[in-house]
Order: C-alpha cells, then structure tokens, then sequence
C-alpha cells in the first residue's frame, strides 16, 4: 500500500502524512529544548564560576588596597601626626579632645567655655597647617573604607586603635571644620571612626568577659581542691548506729 493514495483527496493525504511529520516535529522539538537545557545549565555553571571569581579577584584588590592604606597610615599619616605632635609640645600646647561622635561645632561648646575656646584657637593658628595636613590625610585614609574598595576589617586589626587616637587628638579641628551639617569635609573620617570605636569598646568588653570568667573559673577550682580535703561530720543520734 502506497504511502499517499491518488484516489483520496489532499486532504485526507494530509492526514495520513500528519502522523509521521508530528512524530518527527516532536522528536525535533524536544531534542532541541533538551540542548537548550544543557547549555543553559553550562551557562549557569559557568556564570557561577565567573561570579566566583569575581568575588576573589575583588577580594584579592580590597585586601591589597587594605594593605597599602595601612603602609600610607603608617608611613604618611603617622610621621605627620608626629611632627604635629612635636610643635605642639615645644610651644607647651595640649590638644584639647572634644568627647563626641557627630563631630559638629556645636559639641565644642558643650565642653568648652567661650573664653576657653578663644584662647585655645589662639595657640592653635599658627599649627594648622599642620592639623589640615593631617586630618585630610585621614579623610584619604578613610575614603577607601567607607566607600567599600578596601577591606576595613583588615586594615582595623593594624591600625584601629591609632587611627581612633589620631582622630580623637584632632577631634577640636574637625569639629571646627564642621561648620555646615550637612556638608562636612569629614564624612569618611567621622563614619570609619565610629565603626571602629564602638569596635574597640566591643573588644574590651570581650576581653574583660573573659578575665573574669578566667579567674572565676580559677576561683572555683581552688574551692574544689579545698572542698576535696574537709569530709562531711554529722553527730549521730544515740541509737541509730
């Protein structure tokens, strides 16, 4: 029997021919979705590992760049906070620190006296060139942390606690220079400070936690030892032995 019949209409040859062209239409059609599975899974895999290695090509540049802040804190800040340092005490002027976290002009006020304050601006006119020179070398310093390029976390472990000294030595010129709340030339300086503030209080706090649970501990077991050398002694009643 011929596949298509002469004697039938078109119709009914389209029919019969309908079966063998679905079958083939199908077969094509779901071989072609399973490749596209496959490669979309490719892809996928392959956008993974290009996101992973994103992350540790931008891991590998903040804790560079981390690095080469610190070599810039230690190197450039430092030295210049130290010749700062060196004027002020030859002239016998003591930084004054201001307690604060804004970092606004109106916290000076709060701490000092009016006379105080002139007489301290005084001193303090013919350094501050050497106070803007250190507290923008801070606002560099800081920029690369605030602003998410370098690792803080890494940079925090080696110069924390001294860049938080520094800014608290310079804490009277930055709040000075805060004269506009909203536009403060600090922003950096005064964020990265706080962060690593409340870090460092954080950390004390830890390792009070532990000296104290250190020496209870040491406390207990010496009560043990001695609780291990007294026996118990009742006075039993006549009769009961």
């Amino acid at each position: 029997m011929k596949f298509i019949d002469s004697t039938k209409s078109i119709l009914e040859n389209i029919y019969l021919a309908s079966g063998p062209i679905i079958a083939l239409l199908s077969f094509f059609i779901f071989r072609q979705i399973k490749l596209a599975k496959e490669q979309l899974h490719i892809a996928k895999r392959q956008l993974i590992e290009a996101q992973k290695q994103l992350m540790i090509s931008s891991k590998r540049d903040s804790i560079k760049l981390a690095a080469d802040q610190i070599h810039f804190f230690s190197t450039v800040v430092v030295a210049n906070f130290n010749i700062l340092h060196s004027k002020l005490e030859e002239k016998g002027v003591k930084p004054i620190r201001i307690p604060t976290k804004k970092f606004a002009v109106d916290d000076v006020f709060t701490v000092l006296q009016q006379k105080t304050y002139l007489e301290y601006t005084e001193k303090i006119v013919p350094f501050i060139p050497d106070y803007l020179n250190v507290v923008n070398n801070i606002e560099t310093f800081a920029a690369y942390f605030i602003q998410e390029v370098a690792d803080e976390k890494v940079a925090f472990h080696s110069c924390g606690g001294t860049f938080c000294s520094v800014v608290e030595k310079c804490s009277f010129i930055i709040c000075i220079g805060n004269i506009k709340k909203h536009e403060t030339p600090f922003f950096n300086t005064i964020k990265l400070y706080n962060i690593w503030c409340d870090r460092l209080q954080t950390e004390g706090i830890k390792i009070q936690k532990e000296m104290i649970e250190k020496e209870l501990k040491e406390k207990i077991e010496k009560i043990d030892e001695a609780l291990k050398t007294k026996d118990d002694f009742y006075i039993k009643p006549l009769g009961t032995e």
